[in-house]
């Protein structure tokens, strides 16, 4: 049996040829090509609330922030365990 390969970088970028992005880009580099989807998993509580208020804090929640307003889609994948996800500001941002 093959074991599977694990999910990162290089993962991604083999299966897709196309570098993964973890940092702004400098004014002096191409602009890359636009994601045709977002997918966010696992979502923390944090990462779920941040994006529904618009926040950009961070290179992949200023990507999030953004997003929507080019028209790519996102796909969202909760990780929040009971207590948090019964917290109503948590309900209001899914």
């Amino acid at each position: 049996m093959r074991p599977r390969p694990s999910i990162g970088p290089n993962l991604w970028e083999t299966q897709t040829s196309r570098s993964v992005r973890s940092r702004y880009r400098k004014p002096s580099e191409p602009k890359p090509p636009r994601a045709d989807a977002i997918i966010v998993a696992p979502a923390t509580y944090n990462t779920i609330n941040k994006f529904a208020q618009g926040i950009a804090d961070t290179y992949a929640l200023g990507l999030l922030a953004e997003a929507p307003g080019l028209g790519i889609p996102v796909v969202v994948l909760p990780f929040v365990n009971s207590a948090l996800a019964s917290r109503e500001p948590y309900r209001r941002s899914v």
